[in-house]
């Protein structure tokens, strides 16, 4: 009777073991044929995995760390079944220790890994959602905001890397559509949290323009691509700006058009090309060039930066695109809608109200109410100077030249310019947000737009290099950061 009281105690207890080990586990089983390496470089195959599989509300799993990418740590990827191991093998990811605090924070907003549709198989991330940052009681004034970055490194450029901007926003249907300074395009949607790379055609046409731009001897063609999107909400249909070949190794900028109806049941985009400058360059500052897209009456305006030409007849001639705002209607530039202009990089029309922001050279960055025919001073007036020091800018603007609603300089990188509408922050109705890249902010301006005033200025620090703006439906503000990141500015409620 003991004889055999003791062998069920010693079954019970190897049973209770192999649980613990997790030999019994469906995944074990299944893994022991795999191999991965972890962030330490240790091999895990066979029986070292059952050191890697934890448990759960979400089940077994085990955890990914993703490649690093920039300056970041990868993502956390939750695999749950072998199906998403397999993924998460296929694009490097290490196993981690279940109880790693990363990987507890991960699990804590779990979503399932995603397949993005029609993509490179290594482009297989957990939700963007799920690797979050957030800080919280951000005082500003009266108003306490709640700031959440979101790691897209994996999907978009680093502007470290190559002076390529990371990206451009806009709002579809309450979805935020990105496109990457060389693709791909992203659809984020706000319900279910899911990140969808959308299928176009827009990558081939970025390679088929075949970049081509040295200075000094270096290949600065990396800075070429995208610069601008815009999304008609009546013709259901998005615009996309980025550097055009005209002729040779001869550059202007266009834009792209594709029908967005069926995005999301179809989850692709063709694009086609709507329109592009006459005017080119070869062998230039590329990121000089504007492309700032906004409805204007029944067409479009659109920003042309000077493509750093140094020649002051060139640019005041009103044959020559650069350094204009153009008004295009049906895909054919219309009129030169104001002149003057060193690289517009932000524009907004409110009821025909148009306001733009432009980088000015070593200092000036402007704000500039925007009247049709109206000349904006460059290359004769700025409140900058020569990068060499040199000060060659007349200052004021003479009678002939508007003057800037206000100014920066030093310069602080000013970028795109948004006015505020929604429920979300309602103390800010009617004011305006701008990027700022160099400070790492953006600002919340309130205009008096009739009297052409400034009342008041507040910095809102981000630490990032905030490249683009755009506002949902709600009022909660997205920002689209030089480091691939996604931020959600939002009411700390």
């Amino acid at each position: 009777m003991r004889i055999k009281t003791a062998y069920c105690l010693l079954l019970a207890i190897l049973l209770s073991s192999c649980s613990f080990l997790g030999i019994g586990s469906s995944l074990y089983s299944d893994l022991k044929s795999f191999e991965a390496t972890t962030t330490n470089g240790e091999l895990v195959t066979g029986a070292t995995w059952k050191d890697y599989i934890g448990e759960s509300s979400v089940g077994e799993f085990v955890a990914f760390r993703t490649p690093s990418r920039g300056p970041y740590q990868g993502l956390v990827l939750i695999a749950t079944s072998l199906d998403e191991i397999t993924k998460a093998i296929l694009v490097s990811g290490r196993p981690m220790d279940p109880d790693d605090e990363n990987v507890l924070k991960a699990l804590e907003t779990y979503t399932p890994l995603i397949e993005i549709v029609d993509s490179d198989p290594r482009l297989v991330y957990s939700s963007v959602f799920s690797n979050a940052s957030e800080k919280t009681g951000i005082e500003i004034g009266s108003q306490v905001l709640k700031v959440n970055s979101y790691n897209l490194g994996n999907f978009l450029p680093l502007f470290a890397e190559g002076l390529l901007p990371s990206g451009y926003l806009s709002v579809i249907d309450s979805n935020l559509l990105i496109v990457g300074g060389r693709g791909p395009v992203l659809l984020i949607n706000n319900q279910n949290k899911e990140l969808i790379e959308i299928g176009s055609n827009l990558e081939q046409i970025l390679i088929s323009q075949n970049y081509v731009s040295v200075s000094g001897g270096s290949d600065i063609s990396g800075r070429m691509g995208v610069r601008d999107t815009f999304y008609d909400s009546e013709k259901k249909v998005l615009y996309v700006s980025l550097i055009t070949k005209n002729t040779n190794d001869c550059f202007g900028i266009g834009i792209l058009k594709a029908d967005v109806r069926e995005l999301l049941n179809r989850k692709t985009l063709i694009f086609d090309l709507y329109f592009k400058t006459t005017s080119c360059a070869v062998n230039t500052n590329f990121m000089q060039s504007g492309g700032k897209i906004q409805k204007y009456s029944q067409g479009l305006l659109f920003t042309v930066g000077d493509f750093d030409q140094k020649d002051r007849e060139l640019l005041l001639d009103s044959n020559n695109d650069f350094g204009k705002i153009l008004y295009i209607q049906d895909g054919i530039k219309v009129s030169n809608f104001s002149n003057g202009h060193r690289n517009p990089q932000g524009l907004s029309v409110i009821d025909g109200f148009v306001i733009e922001t432009e980088h000015g050279p070593k200092g000036g960055d402007e704000i500039n109410i925007i009247f049709q025919d109206l000349f904006y001073g460059w290359p004769i007036y700025s409140y900058g100077i020569e990068y060499s020091g040199e000060d060659v800018y007349e200052r004021p603007h003479g009678e002939e030249a508007k003057e800037p609603l206000y100014y920066f300089t030093p310069s602080i990188a000013i970028a795109e310019i948004r006015k505020y509408t929604g429920e979300e922050i309602l103390s800010w109705n009617g004011k305006y947000i701008v990027a700022s890249l160099k400070d790492k902010s953006v600002y919340l301006f309130e205009i008096q737009e009739e009297e052409e005033k400034v009342l008041s200025l507040t910095k809102i620090p981000i630490g990032r290099r905030v490249r683009d703006i755009t506002i949902d439906s709600t009022g909660i503000i997205w920002l689209v950061t030089d480091d691939a990141m996604l931020v959600k500015v939002s009411n700390e409620k």
